[in-house]
């Protein structure tokens, strides 16, 4: 059977070479997002026939990513993973995966191995970086009249988040989670995971001031050419404030990549609304594939 380890911040520079091998736009592939759900969803990993396997827990149940690491190298591993399911007496599930792994699975001949089962509430909304910036258009014309409300109604400020504001920050974020999360312990933890690691998890975090109030906190990083946000939340009760913190700091920051990733909705109708009035230029679309019991 298959040995796996628990992921450690001595792995990122290990995980992050073989995250850049495909180079997936999925924000689930990416060292920030496996580190900061750590603490919920148990990962641990292990490489087997060059490739990268990490496998997670969600109610008891293991599941497994799709195989990082060369496509000459995806079908072995794979079949090892089966073996090691099999030998475990586990069912093998493979989630979120977009159409450019099903596409792998496809030309390697492994795709019909597999029951399909497609996950709406997890596709990740794509941005282009200048739109956001310019609000462009007259989808985003609303978002414009916001953005010029919040400028002309509040003197702001978009700061670093550092050892003088974190304590505030944390403060907001809290009660935001409370408030809006529908898993507020988990959603909390991987929120403070990121938080008071950015520095090692290569996170730019920004704080957004109205009149000298906190109303908005952000942290991202570049991941394959999107600024995957990590963190994003602001105070919808000033006015533009969701807008403003958007918009002032991809101004500001993560200029080389072309797209941003608003990452999932989870299917709450209200996120859902408000990332679609954003104007995606399109989703990552995912699935989750279990190995058909006849095999």
């Amino acid at each position: 059977m298959l040995s796996f380890k628990k992921v450690t911040f001595d792995d990122k520079e290990m995980i992050n070479s073989y995250l850049s091998i495909n180079r997936f736009k999925n924000s689930e592939y990416n060292f920030t997002t496996i580190m900061a759900w750590q603490f919920v969803y148990e990962t641990t990993y292990t490489i087997e026939q060059n490739c990268l396997l990490l496998q997670g827990l969600s109610e008891g149940k293991a599941y497994f990513y799709f195989p990082l690491g060369r496509r000459e190298n995806v079908k072995p591993a794979l079949q090892s993973l089966m073996a090691h399911c099999k030998e475990a007496g586990l069912p093998l599930a493979l989630v979120n995966l977009s159409s450019e792994m099903l596409a792998i699975l496809e030309e390697i001949g492994m795709l019909d191995l597999f029951d399909r089962e497609e996950r709406r509430d997890a596709a990740d909304y794509i941005y282009l970086h200048d739109k956001l910036v310019s609000l462009s258009g007259k989808k985003l014309h609303g978002k414009k009249n916001h953005l010029n409300f919040f400028n002309n109604n509040y003197i702001s400020q978009l700061v670093p988040i550092d050892d003088t504001n974190i304590e505030a920050c944390e403060k907001m974020l809290k009660t935001e989670i409370a408030e809006r999360s529908t898993r507020p312990y988990e959603e909390l933890n991987a929120t403070f995971m990121a938080l008071r690691y950015r520095d090692r998890l290569g996170l730019v975090g920004r704080a957004l001031f109205a009149d000298g109030v906190l109303v908005g906190v952000i942290l991202a990083e570049c991941h394959h050419n999107m600024a995957l946000l990590q963190i994003a939340k602001a105070d919808t009760s000033y006015r533009g404030a969701s807008v403003a913190l958007f918009q002032m700091f991809l101004s500001a920051n993560c200029h080389q990549c072309q797209y941003v990733n608003f990452m999932e909705d989870l299917g709450i109708e209200g996120l859902r609304r408000a990332k679609l009035s954003y104007d995606p230029d399109h989703l990552v679309e995912k699935s989750i594939l279990h190995l058909k019991e006849t095999l």
